[in-house]
């Protein structure tokens, strides 16, 4: 399932903002449009603005946090086992940017990280540009 958030000019030639949900399985060259709808509210993505996403659950959150804690223990030879995700923003870059916050153990102690990953679909493209510690240890 891709979530795209797009930017399109409507017939009076004013240009507005709409989310699609987008259900592909390449494997039998199969695409459908689940929902598109002009995206309306306080949390309005400008770009280069960043906002609070609903939905923190979704298995494409819990994928991205996994992906920075294995880039993370990867980079620095640690071994952090992923938890669970508190809190993601995003920001329209050339692509998404995420700004997540996340649990993970080290050595049985939970410790809530920060972490930034860049994301260009189209490119099968994501790179953690961040990932520090900001609470330390808890049992």
């Amino acid at each position: 399932m891709y979530y795209i958030t797009l930017v399109a000019t409507d017939d009076a030639g004013k240009e507005k903002i709409y989310e699609a949900k987008i259900w592909v399985k390449e494997w039998e060259n199969f695409k459908k449009v689940i929902e598109f709808k002009l995206f309306i509210g306080d949390d309005v993505p400008i770009l280069g603005g960043i906002i609070n996403v609903q939905g923190i659950n979704s298995l494409v959150f819990q994928d991205l946090a996994r992906f920075a804690v294995q880039d993370h223990n990867k980079k620095e030879n640690a071994h952090l086992e992923f938890v669970e995700v508190l809190n993601v923003k995003e920001q329209v870059v050339a692509g998404m940017m995420y700004y997540i916050t996340l649990v993970a153990t080290d050595d049985g102690y939970k410790k809530i990280y920060k972490t930034k990953i860049w994301v260009k679909e189209w490119e099968n493209f994501k790179e953690v540009q961040e990932f520090k510690q900001i609470v330390y240890a808890t049992k």
